[in-house]
């Protein structure tokens, strides 16, 4: 279906896009749920605190041997820290969101089913639900539940999961892979949850066409070059996001009343490890309504770089060598504006 064909069909009968609360496990970067808002859907994100020592004592009480000896300390561990984190949902969650599907990732997933009953007419996707390493009470949850586990995972095993269905008629999806399930086998999980109401075909899976033909995941973004004078530091982009396998600086898009500045720095963050440096320069790139901000920042040296899932590469690139890389089309139009200023701001330096 082409895009104008897909309005047309919509003029009648225009959707709300599918509400969905993520419940994430410890550790996790928020990548999933990043992921699904790009797509059309209107995400909520909770976090989970982090207790190992609970996780660890869950694990091993497993084992006979364990769990006459600590068993019911893990017991009660598990419990309490289930019960903090059922209050920082209670703290955190929006009373006027109503989500469609609740989903909960590994220690999530425990958290989930604490918390399943406020949420009555939603449905339910589960991502390796550590339940009895946290001691969580399924019967909370409708019998509609998906559960989505990889076979080969040996911190949450199968097993577990395959225990609910057999009690409690969970429909669980088993595949071959580890902890770390793939977003697109989530997110197939959710849209099966959704028969009545899908999501924005993957052409309006961003805020706007702009006068280019590019297509736009928000109104104002925020990302930072950082550069020694010689080099800068591109990433590679993932497969599972837009343009896979470009190369593009560390940003994204600014959260609801986030300043640019903010979001970059936060950005560089989450995706490098690092938002150090001294700024020396500012680009607002317009089109309509769409603002990306580029801030330059000069670093003493490159830094390691500590990558999160969205990228699956980094490379400290010589100034003269960017343009010979694969770049994100709008930073590759960009460029020479970019490179003049980096220049400006390293007289000295022989490029």
């Amino acid at each position: 279906m082409k895009f104008a064909e897909w309005i047309e069909s919509q003029e009648n009968d225009i959707q709300n896009p599918p509400k969905v609360l993520w419940i994430t496990g410890m550790g996790s970067t928020g990548f999933g749920p990043k992921q699904l808002a790009l797509q059309g859907y209107e995400v909520k994100h909770i976090g989970t605190t982090t207790n190992r020592y609970a996780a660890y004592l869950g694990r091993f009480k497993r084992f006979p041997m364990m769990g006459s000896l600590f068993g019911g300390h893990a017991d009660r561990l598990g419990k309490s820290h289930l019960a903090v984190n059922a209050q920082k949902h209670d703290m955190e969650k929006d009373q006027d969101f109503q989500p469609d599907v609740v989903v909960g990732s590994s220690q999530g997933g425990a958290v989930t089913m604490e918390i399943a009953h406020q949420y009555p007419k939603a449905k339910f996707v589960l991502i390796a639900p550590a339940w009895k390493i946290f001691g969580a009470d399924p019967s909370h949850l409708p019998a509609d539940t998906i559960i989505v586990h990889g076979k080969k995972d040996i911190q949450v095993p199968p097993v577990d999961s395959q225990i609910l269905q057999k009690k409690f008629g969970f429909k669980v999806l088993l595949n071959n892979f580890g902890h770390t399930v793939p977003f697109q086998f989530i997110k197939q999980a959710i849209d099966m949850q959704l028969p009545h109401r899908s999501p924005v075909p993957q052409f309006e899976q961003f805020h706007r066409v702009g006068k280019d033909g590019h297509r736009y995941w928000g109104r104002v973004g925020g990302g930072i070059i950082f550069t020694d004078g010689e080099k800068i530091l591109l990433l590679q982009r993932a497969d599972e996001g837009d343009y896979a396998g470009y190369w593009c600086i560390p940003g994204g898009k600014s959260k609801k009343g986030e300043l640019p500045i903010d979001t970059a720095r936060r950005e560089s963050r989450e995706e490098c490890g690092k938002n150090e440096g001294q700024r020396f320069g500012h680009f607002d790139t317009k089109d309509g309504l769409h603002h990306f901000h580029t801030y330059l920042y000069s670093v003493p040296k490159p830094f390691d770089v500590m990558l999160s899932n969205e990228h699956t590469a980094f490379r400290w690139v010589p100034i003269d060598d960017v343009e010979e890389m694969q770049l994100h089309p709008k930073f590759k139009e960009n460029w020479l504006a970019y490179s003049r200023a980096i220049r400006k701001n390293y007289p000295t330096t022989a490029f």
